[in-house]
């Protein structure tokens, strides 16, 4: 048996780091020293920290694709998301720029950021069950699931509520418009959720220690509270840019894993991880810019059109391919 690369399947620091004390760390750190200044801190250093995208967040959307593309299971059982999806965004999206169907470009923009948000809170739950290490009830995990999805319920008001205009082909248009009492109503809902689980959780399991329980929950809250920093601050002008950042550090352990059970090989998973990352930056950096250069008119409906692409197609991709539920799955992250 090929042996695993120790710190992608362990329960350890390194997972505890990247599925969100990391993030926690860095945004306490800004907020705190920066604190008079911490929007415009990070707005005025929006473009410095984008080669963050370049080394993570862009590559964690071609890794998904290798990931899925690659595993001759995942593509015979989910044939409508690998094959018939992609090509019915792409055809609605050349339907909107042929056409300049404005609404429907609004929809599918509104459509791209809920989903955005809903998959930015399962996988959170995802790092939560995977660190709680089986000691979840089914109450407990359900309390914490709607918990997440009312966090990110209030993340997505909140931007919707401070971005309310885009630009759409030349004139600005509402997307959303929400009282802020109603984004406020679902982060309550979301504090009420989280604290129903916290007493679920200490009732629970009675054979163990108090203290056992409190470090459980702390280490299972800990992405919990990582989505609570993200969604609250997201619509701090600049900041929006480390949030898909700190997502693909959180997502980093389960695809190379993913990745590494494929190749079962060391050599070739990191011929594989550098493949992933040269097509990332070609895809999402050299071709925007070559569009750029060449076909300036074009270009701003293309950087729309990835966008909306990838958060829809990945949404379901990621949906279909890392579902706890299954066994083969679980084999991969728990190994």
């Amino acid at each position: 048996m090929t042996k695993q690369l120790q710190f992608l399947n362990s329960k350890s620091l390194v997972h505890i780091l990247m599925f969100g004390l990391l993030s926690i760390i860095v945004l306490s750190s800004l907020y705190l020293f920066n604190f008079a200044n911490f929007g415009y801190q990070i707005k005025s250093s929006e473009k410095d920290v984008k080669w963050l995208l370049i080394l993570f967040s862009y590559p964690h959307f071609i890794a998904s694709y290798f990931w899925f593309y690659k595993n001759e299971n995942l593509r015979q059982e989910n044939r409508f998301v690998g094959k018939l999806l992609p090509l019915m965004i792409v055809g609605i999206l050349v339907l909107i720029f042929t056409l300049q169907v404005s609404y429907l470009l609004q929809a599918m923009l509104i459509a791209a950021w809920i989903l955005l948000f809903w998959h930015f809170a399962k996988q959170s739950y995802g790092c939560s069950v995977f660190l709680a290490e089986k000691n979840l009830t089914h109450n407990s995990k359900a309390y914490l699931l709607y918990s997440y999805l009312s966090l990110a319920g209030f993340g997505f008001l909140n931007i919707q509520r401070h971005e309310s205009k885009v630009l759409l082909f030349k004139s600005y248009v509402r997307v959303f418009n929400v009282p802020e009492g109603f984004a406020l109503s679902l982060l309550a809902l979301s504090w009420i959720l989280f604290i129903m689980f916290i007493v679920s959780s200490i009732k629970a399991n009675q054979e163990q220690s108090k203290a056992d329980k409190l470090k459980s929950i702390l280490v299972t809250s800990i992405p919990w509270i990582a989505n609570l920093m993200w969604f609250s601050w997201w619509a701090i002008e600049g900041f929006f840019v480390l949030i898909p950042v700190f997502h693909a550090i959180q997502y980093a352990p389960f695809i190379l894993q993913g990745v590494y059970k494929l190749q079962a090989d060391t050599k070739k998973f990191v011929k594989s991880v550098l493949a992933i990352f040269m097509f990332s930056v070609l895809f999402f950096v050299g071709l925007p810019f070559a569009v750029n250069q060449t076909l300036p008119q074009i270009s701003e409906a293309l950087v729309t059109s990835i966008f909306i692409f990838f958060n829809l197609h990945h949404f379901f991709i990621d949906s279909v391919g890392w579902k706890l539920s299954k066994e083969s799955i679980r084999k991969i992250l728990f190994a």
